[in-house]
């Protein structure tokens, strides 16, 4: 688009590494979020498998789970790397699915994207919305529930913690 309306001529391979490089540089400026650790400690302590699909690379996800210790808490860890098509495709969370071993109707799907949303959707599973500051806006109608916080997971219905 850049070049078609400015005749900005960038290579996009360069553009992505050089993306990737400064994320990379400023990731120990990133905090955890606090619900986010606490709901992934509780559902540990009840034996229940948490898996992390995402449509990042595999190098920038076990960059982020390594810097903040995070890898013990997953079961399955897919990336986009791991599928043709990305979200919102349902891919991604079909082949976590698998690889736990569940139906997809027995997953639980935490977003905070509307592609991630309407591929848990597609998938069959139930979703959860946690729209983040970018995202608030943006119509989670596909979500079977929309939090503003993961405190207020707990609540849910389909949660039995």
């Amino acid at each position: 688009e850049l070049l078609q309306e400015y005749g900005v001529c960038l290579n996009i391979q360069t553009l992505i590494l050089e993306k990737q490089d400064y994320f990379f540089k400023h990731l120990s400026r990133i905090t955890i979020i606090e619900p986010a650790l606490t709901l992934m400690e509780k559902l540990k302590k009840a034996s229940i498998p948490i898996a992390l699909a995402s449509s990042s690379s595999k190098e920038l996800i076990k960059r982020i789970l390594d810097t903040f210790k995070l890898n013990h808490f997953f079961s399955v860890i897919q990336s986009g790397d791991d599928v043709e098509n990305g979200k919102p495709a349902p891919d991604i969370f079909l082949l976590t699915a698998e690889k736990l071993s569940v139906k997809p109707e027995e997953c639980i799907v935490i977003e905070d994207s509307l592609n991630g949303v309407q591929a848990g959707h597609a998938a069959g599973m139930t979703v959860v919305a946690v729209p983040n500051e970018y995202t608030k806006m943006l119509d989670f109608s596909y979500a079977d529930y929309r939090i503003e916080s993961l405190d207020e997971f707990y609540g849910l219905e389909v949660v039995r913690l």
